[in-house]
């Protein structure tokens, strides 16, 4: 009983500590965007940052058991300096129990590890490593046990955190409850913070793949409450997606994000 009592304390500390958070005056907004016919968005303000998948730092057809640190090597080293480096490999969960999960946390450590000695002016991080995305487990919805324990999966993980630069959790949408997805939001930017590095998340305007909406553009106001929750909460956004469309300059999506950026700026 007391137990339980001393995590739920814990837990209200750590909203506490989120809510008090204010947005950082240096937010930036990062295009990751793959649509064809696609103008440059700096004038709008946006920023290009380096999505690498994990095909790249293995070679042609290469089973991706363990890390080819020679390969990492030399995709270091010849990696611009002056973009921010996102490293998206989602072949090791680290949330698994036991001798598992600690070997896939030594396999990212070694990533960003040969990442960081071959090339120590770049900066960098992982693709929704740095917290574990969990959406039932981060909204509390499968007990306050089971959120503790995805709270202690996210604490094991700083053994990668010391090596990267900047922590990029994934904060996609899996239905159309808005009021969950900002809990969820702010769950994972908390659970972030942790690691004492720059929080950048990704966003998508459309629904997950794996969900009945796949496809669809989010409601332009539930895209903006995304963007104003991501800025006053982390410390910038980079928007994902675009893969097979045409670039079109009158989306919902779009003029809203320009809307967003326009009065930020105006805030700033």
């Amino acid at each position: 009983m007391m137990n339980t009592f001393r995590a739920a304390v814990l837990v209200l500390i750590q909203i506490v500590v989120l809510v008090s958070t204010c947005h950082s005056a240096n937010f930036e907004v990062y295009d990751a965007t793959f649509y064809k016919n696609k103008p440059s968005l700096a004038p709008y303000g946006l920023q290009d940052i380096d999505l690498k998948y994990a095909v790249k730092f293995w070679n042609y057809r290469e089973k991706r058991v363990n890390p080819n640190i020679p390969k990492i090597i030399e995709v270091s080293r010849g990696l611009d300096t002056d973009k921010i480096l996102v490293v998206d490999i989602e072949d090791w969960d680290v949330s698994q129990k036991g001798l598992s999960g600690e070997r896939a946390i030594r396999k990212y450590t070694a990533v960003a590890r040969t990442i960081r000695q071959t090339n120590p002016q770049l900066k960098f991080g992982f693709y929704s490593v740095l917290p574990i995305r969990d959406y039932w487990r981060a909204l509390g919805s499968r007990g306050l046990k089971e959120k503790i324990r995805w709270q202690h999966e996210n604490k094991r993980l700083h053994g990668i955190s010391q090596y990267v630069d900047y922590v990029f959790p994934s904060l996609y949408t899996f239905d159309g409850n808005v009021k969950r997805w900002v809990t969820y939001a702010k769950e994972n930017i908390r659970e972030a913070r942790q690691y004492k590095k720059p929080v950048l998340v990704f966003l998508w305007p459309q629904f997950h793949d794996s969900t009945k909406l796949k496809g669809e553009y989010l409601p332009k106001d539930f895209w903006r409450t995304q963007l104003e929750t991501a800025f006053q909460y982390a410390d910038g956004v980079v928007i994902w997606g675009g893969h097979g469309q045409v670039w079109d300059e009158s989306a919902a999506w779009w003029q809203e994000t320009v809307r967003f950026i326009e009065t930020i700026n105006h805030e700033n």
